[in-house]
C-alpha cells in the first residue's frame, strides 16, 4: 500500500473582474448578502472584542468553558438564527467551541442557564423572538448595523494587532 503525501497546493488565482468592473458596494448587494457581511461583522465583534477587552487572543467556550483562540472559537446562539428579531442581539448567546456548536447542537440547556446565570432575561428574549417572529428587517436596517459594527470592529482591529 502506498502512502499518500500531503501536498502543498497553492491558491487559486482571482479572476478578474469583467469589464473592470468595480467592487460591489453595501447599497448594491442583496438582501442575503447583507445578512452574511453582518453575521460576519457581528461575530467578530464579540469574538474579537471579548479577547481585545482580556488582553489575549484566548477565549473561553460559554458551555464547556475550554479556551482557544478567538479566531477557532463560534458565535452560538441560543434562539435559532431564523429569527431575526434575536439574531444579532447579544443576550441571544455567546462564545462556543467549535463542538459544542456544531456538534452538540449548541448545548441549548447549558447555555440557558449560563445566559440566566449572567442575568439574561430569558422570558424577555423569548417576548422579542415571538414578536419579530421571522420577519425580516429592512435593508437600511442592514446597512446601518454593518457600518456600525465595522465602525467598532476598526477599533477592536488595532487592540488585538499585536495579541496575534
Amino acid at each position: 500500500m502506498m502512502r499518500r503525501t500531503w501536498i502543498t497546493r497553492k491558491p487559486k488565482p482571482k479572476k478578474p473582474r469583467p469589464d473592470g468592473a468595480p467592487k460591489r458596494e453595501l447599497p448594491d448587494m442583496d438582501f442575503w448578502d447583507l445578512v452574511h457581511i453582518l453575521d460576519r461583522e457581528f461575530s467578530f465583534y464579540v469574538r474579537a472584542g471579548q479577547a481585545a477587552s482580556q488582553g489575549h487572543p484566548f477565549v473561553k467556550c460559554s458551555t464547556c468553558d475550554r479556551q482557544d483562540h478567538w479566531k477557532s472559537m463560534d458565535f452560538g446562539h441560543f434562539h435559532q438564527r431564523e429569527f431575526f428579531g434575536v439574531r444579532w442581539d447579544l443576550r441571544n448567546g455567546g462564545i462556543q467551541c467549535p463542538t459544542c456548536n456544531r456538534h452538540k447542537e449548541g448545548m441549548k440547556a447549558e447555555m440557558a442557564t449560563r445566559l440566566a446565570e449572567s442575568g439574561v432575561d430569558l422570558k424577555a428574549l423569548q417576548t422579542l423572538k415571538d414578536m419579530w417572529g421571522r420577519t425580516h428587517p429592512s435593508k437600511e436596517d442592514l446597512l446601518r448595523w454593518i457600518r456600525e459594527y465595522r465602525a467598532e470592529n476598526a477599533k477592536i482591529r488595532k487592540a488585538i494587532k499585536g495579541q496575534d
